[in-house]
């Protein structure tokens, strides 16, 4: 990394669980983000920030490259200001889509199912109460939309499940400690 960033995912860590590994745990290999600190690091206004040397891994995701603002990270562009850069990711594959159109989920209409990964369309307006409860080999959800509702309920049952969803995604508040559940921020 260079020394020009700073590496806030130990400062600003968006795990839950106060786990030993903190800063290298599931939720914060999937939210890595860098600050520009101009202040500390000595980039001036008009500088560029180095491209990291290596990108960051995570288990069954591609990495899609550093983004600001949800836009993809120019590295010959000048900061400014101090800038954050986040982590795109997006899942390796996909097991089953469901059919663009689609503007619900039904109550239990996948309960059980040994699904290991689901793509919800940018249609899809609501997922209902239960929709995936129990399906207990569910470990990636790719929500194409920002603005799909989900009832607390939907996964009841499924553990460990990394969430994709664009920033801002009304999917983050199924993230809790309590089902081990981590937001993983998306860009397409």
């Amino acid at each position: 990394m260079s020394e020009c960033m700073k590496d806030t995912g130990a400062d600003n860590c968006p795990c839950t669980r106060n786990c030993p590994r903190h800063g290298n745990c599931a939720a914060c290999v999937a939210n890595q983000r860098f600050t520009t600190m101009a202040d500390v690091t000595g980039l001036a206004c008009g500088d560029q920030i180095p491209c990291p040397k290596t990108d960051p891994t995570m288990p069954d995701a591609t990495f899609l490259g550093w983004f600001c603002r949800g836009k993809p990270y120019d590295f010959n562009s000048t900061v400014g200001f101090d800038t954050t850069l986040t982590a795109g990711w997006a899942p390796k594959s996909i097991d089953y889509k469901l059919p663009t159109g689609t503007t619900v989920i039904g109550e239990t209409a996948f309960e059980g199912t040994p699904l290991k990964s689901v793509e919800i369309p940018a249609s899809c307006e609501w997922v209902y109460p239960n929709a995936f409860k129990d399906c207990t080999t569910l470990r990636q959800v790719l929500i194409l939309s920002a603005d799909t509702k989900f009832t607390p309920t939907a996964f009841d049952g499924c553990n460990d499940v990394y969430i994709f969803a664009p920033d801002g995604s009304l999917a983050s508040y199924l993230c809790t400690q309590e089902n081990g559940f981590v937001f993983v921020e998306t860009f397409r």
